[in-house]
């Protein structure tokens, strides 16, 4: 498939070059399903417990290009039996151009995010359909409370440490 030409940014009012962010690039890094009782699925009248978590990361690759990740994983059980569990980090490469320094990191861990999640929770969807199970549908994240949660302002307390992960426990309705 070609490449499509990218146009310069517009130009700002004051002559400057306007912000851009671009997709360049989507990715599967790792998907893993393990289904331990297969092909036993969900017992009839059983309600499923279902513990989801979320991750997220960033690191520079190129000048203005940035892998921004998320790392969810599933785990489904009845009592204290597994029915299945997922893994998938789900990443996408982002051009940024024009954007000042002290705004990457949060546009990455924020806006990136946000972008990538319906991909990832497709994906997982599909892929737990695939293994047997009906699908589940992951509730949006807020990103912007994980982020300020994982990045404190700096007049916080030092002693609270930031948890790496949302960590939520979803019901079938």
């Amino acid at each position: 498939m070609a490449e499509e030409p990218t146009a310069p940014p517009p130009a700002t009012p004051n002559g400057g070059q306007a912000p851009a962010v671009q997709i360049t690039s989507q990715y599967i890094r790792d998907l893993s399903f393990e289904s331990p009782n297969a092909p036993q699925t969900v017992p009839p009248g059983a309600q499923p417990r279902f513990d989801v978590t979320v991750t997220v990361g960033a690191k520079k690759q190129d000048d203005g290009d940035y892998a921004a990740e998320q790392t969810i994983s599933v785990k489904a059980t009845v009592d204290e039996a597994v029915l299945f569990s997922i893994e998938l980090v789900y990443g996408g490469v982002f051009r940024l151009q024009n954007i000042p320094d002290d705004r990457i990191y949060p546009l990455l861990m924020i806006d990136c995010q946000q972008l990538l999640f319906p991909f990832a929770r497709q994906t997982i969807a599909t892929t737990i359909q695939g293994g047997g199970f009906p699908p589940i549908l992951l509730q949006p994240v807020d990103f912007v409370a994980l982020f300020r949660k994982n990045h404190p302002p700096k007049d916080a307390q030092p002693q609270a440490a930031a948890a790496p992960a949302a960590k939520t426990e979803t019901k079938p309705n």
